[in-house]
């Protein structure tokens, strides 16, 4: 990739206060304000719901991890693929070509979420392993693992519907304005960006985790992380990979770029939270039926010219 530079611009110092604050204020939240964590363990994250059983979960939850793992280590072994990352009007980037290869991959928010999933499925892998060979796991342990894998798996919950509304709604359409899609419907693309919202709804249908209006900050938090990270890659690269959250933009619509991406994750937490919630009150055949509608509403595998496959001779799974 290309070299860190002084030239390369950096977020103005009231940006960077901004997004300090908001990160301070979700750390506090989290810690202050009951949020129910205390009564989530590692036997909690691994019993099924009602009708389903534990070996079921552990396989369906193995499969997942496999998928994930498979797909990320397919990601950071093949081979770099140059990139110009698309800037707005106002912009003080310049447009610069960088190679992503290996780690350089997760620059991309889909990326980071499709491994924040698979963090999911292998610390939830576990705790099913947990409870199908009844291991005795020391109480702290049990009690912070469960605490994290709940969070983790509300942020992955959010972060996938996000991803799949985006793509489907916003960059699908876009990319065929200005003349080609394909590069949405190669393989390893339309996996990610649509199997994540399965695992999800599975994972939803299946335990017997439920979500807290009180977690929300963790999502934020999350967002917050990666806007971070884009900051990074800005100043050791040059580019930022989407331009909602270009640092350089008019300072009006920085701002507001950048508190409408952490609205935005507040807003698909609290529909996941409206959506666990409602499904609690239903047998799991009905809830099946809401969230196989709700996926297939949301997710995009048809090719706009009528193809339902990935693109011809594009990089496949094995």
């Amino acid at each position: 990739m290309t070299n860190h530079s002084p030239a390369h611009p950096a977020p103005s110092a009231a940006l960077q206060v901004l997004v300090l604050g908001v990160l301070v204020c979700c750390i506090y939240s989290l810690a202050v304000v009951p949020t129910g964590l205390q009564d989530v363990t590692a036997v909690s994250i691994g019993t099924p719901a009602d009708g389903v059983s534990p070996h079921t979960l552990l396989i369906l939850r193995a499969a997942w991890f496999a998928l994930f793992a498979r797909i990320i280590y397919l990601d950071l072994t093949r081979p770099p693929k140059p990139m110009c990352p698309i800037t707005w009007p106002g912009s003080k980037l310049k447009g610069l070509t960088i190679q992503l290869s290996g780690l350089g991959r997760y620059m991309a928010f889909t990326a980071c979420c499709w491994s924040l999933t698979a963090l999911y499925f292998f610390g939830a892998s576990l705790c099913s392993m947990a409870v199908v060979f009844k291991w005795h796991i020391p109480p702290v342990l049990s009690h912070g693992a469960g605490a994290v894998l709940l969070l983790v798996f509300e942020t992955a919950f959010s972060t996938a519907l996000v991803v799949t509304t985006a793509v489907t709604f916003v960059l699908i359409p876009g990319a065929r304005k200005r003349g080609d899609c394909n590069i949405f419907f190669y393989f390893r693309p339309l996996v990610m960006h649509n199997a994540n919202i399965l695992a999800v709804f599975t994972e939803l249908l299946l335990n017997r985790l439920t979500f807290k209006a009180a977690h929300y900050p963790a999502t934020i938090l999350y967002g917050v992380c990666y806007v971070m990270l884009s900051w990074y890659n800005l100043r050791r690269l040059g580019v930022v990979l989407y331009p909602f959250i270009d640092p350089t933009l008019p300072w009006n619509e920085t701002y507001i770029n950048h508190i409408a991406l952490l609205a935005a994750l507040a807003t698909f937490y609290l529909f996941g939270w409206a959506l666990a919630t409602a499904s609690t009150f239903m047998s799991i055949w009905p809830k099946a039926a809401m969230l196989l509608l709700i996926a297939r509403s949301i997710m995009c595998v048809r090719h706009p010219d009528g193809r339902t496959a990935a693109v011809p001779g594009a990089p496949g799974f094995f």
